[in-house]
């Protein structure tokens, strides 16, 4: 059985000073929330490209979900237009907030936040928390130094290789919503290695 996505969060950059062409990316992808009448769960600034699809979509009459911690709401960037915005105390249960409202996960490019966020939410797919489709946007091949680290990881059996089915990596914002759409969550094999004097072997 298909889960049924409406609410989905996406994690991405906080900069202004980005070049011109990741703004436009990002109102393409806020294009496709509109088109398909999802819901947009996002870090609830007026900043970087979360401003960009926040104000796209919000501007089309879509529905718009900032979650953001008090410490940053103090500075003056919570995205005002927002259909519904939370306040966290810190960014831990900012994330909370994101995970428990959200029925899937978009990373776009990002710095130190973006990565904090869709690391967690894969190793919470791991260990099986959670089953939600995660997508890994690898716009202008952004994300490929990422990508090697983890096939370092697998090579050195640091985790399985399985763990590449945990999430979708395109460079296509048609198929990012077309994975999306066809989604159905299956929990992979457990994620420990089993190691023993003479060789390696996997539980």
């Amino acid at each position: 059985m298909k889960p049924e996505i409406k609410n989905i969060a996406i994690f991405c950059a906080s900069s202004n000073a980005l070049e011109s062409h990741y703004y436009d990316m990002a109102e393409q992808i806020a294009d496709q929330f509109i088109t398909k009448n999802y819901n947009l769960v996002f870090g609830g600034s007026n900043v970087g490209l979360m401003n960009t699809l926040a104000s796209k979509i919000v501007n089309e009459n879509g529905k718009v979900i900032g979650i953001i911690p008090e410490s940053i709401a103090e500075k003056g960037l919570t995205f005002q237009n927002a259909t519904e915005i939370f306040i966290t105390k810190d960014m831990r249960t900012r994330k909370d907030k994101i995970s428990e409202i959200s029925d899937a996960y978009i990373a776009l490019p990002g710095g130190f936040g973006t990565l904090d966020e869709i690391i967690e939410v894969i190793v919470h797919k791991q260990l099986h928390y959670h089953n939600k489709p995660i997508i890994i946007f690898n716009y202008h091949e952004f994300y490929n130094d990422l990508l090697n680290l983890f096939h370092k990881f697998y090579s050195c059996n640091f985790a399985k290789s399985i763990t590449d089915k945990l999430f979708f990596v395109t460079n296509n914002i048609t198929e990012i919503f077309t994975y999306i759409q066809n989604y159905e969550g299956k929990h992979l094999d457990e994620k420990w290695y089993k190691v023993d004097k003479q060789h390696f072997g996997e539980y």
